[in-house]
């Protein structure tokens, strides 16, 4: 958690050297204003616990989610901003048998559904890329587990609730680039991948928290505890609009607020 930490911080203070400080907004306003925001992603999902990873009678499946919901801005001047995101996120994890016998082979999945609110510095560079880095607090909302043994059906569940097992809170590092594929400064619509990575492990006591790990294989010996971490890399499609401007007199006297027309 400290080199993520440190990661982040090295990051905040380097990335603005890349922003333009051209005016590619190309309208006349104040050095400030508000801006709102359309977000959508689909997701690659993992719920990575490295003693899962490394047991040889399961397998982790290609998983994908979710995301979506709406942004609110401040840009504080032409090349960043602060930006507080309100998503709706569904994470999935697939496993199998690693076995080759039919008899002995299962499916498993993990779903996971969350509040996510990312606070980032968005920092835009000329011709309408970004980068943006910062974190995310996560709220569970649901937890679903579903497993199938055609050899033993007596085992099957599905949509089984296991939000017990899990913690309410999930805190995860975010770093994304993009570009501007439509639009303009006022009115932009622009693609991005995204990756995050959560910093806390979100199994609690109840789902096994400091116990230890008993391969599936039953061949391996038994592990110590391990973390379970979530991490994800989408491909994101926002859209983005300038609200308003904070206006200021030549005397620096008067403010006001002035709504952009589009």
């Amino acid at each position: 958690m400290k080199r993520s930490i440190s990661i982040f911080m090295a990051l905040l203070f380097t990335l603005p050297m890349f922003a333009g400080n051209g005016n590619h907004h190309g309208k006349k306003g104040g050095d400030q204003w508000l801006c709102g925001g359309i977000r959508a992603g689909a997701v690659n999902t993992w719920l990575m616990n490295k003693n899962m990873m490394n047991d040889k009678g399961l397998k982790y499946q290609p998983s994908f989610g979710g995301t979506g919901g709406l942004m609110l801005g401040f840009h504080f001047s032409e090349w960043g901003a602060i930006e507080v995101e309100g998503l709706y996120a569904l994470y999935n994890q697939k496993f199998k048998s690693a076995s080759s016998v039919d008899s002995l082979a299962w499916t498993s999945k993990t779903s996971l559904t969350y509040l996510e609110f990312p606070i980032l510095l968005h920092f835009d560079t000329q011709n309408f890329k970004y980068i943006e880095v910062g974190v995310k607090i996560g709220m569970l909302n649901s937890a679903k587990g579903t497993f199938d043994y055609p050899k033993y059906a007596a085992l099957d569940y599905a949509n089984k609730d296991i939000k017990a097992d899990y913690n309410k809170m999930n805190t995860a590092i975010v770093f994304g680039w993009g570009t501007g594929i439509w639009g303009n400064g006022g009115l932009l619509m622009n693609m991005g991948i995204r990756l995050t990575y959560g910093i806390a492990d979100i199994v609690n006591q109840a789902g096994n928290l400091g116990g230890n790990y008993h391969p599936v294989d039953n061949t391996s010996t038994v592990k110590e505890y391990m973390p379970t971490n979530t991490a994800t890399i989408s491909l994101h499609m926002n859209m983005d609009f300038d609200i308003g401007w904070f206006m200021t007199s030549s005397c620096g006297r008067s403010h006001k607020f002035v709504l952009f027309g589009h």
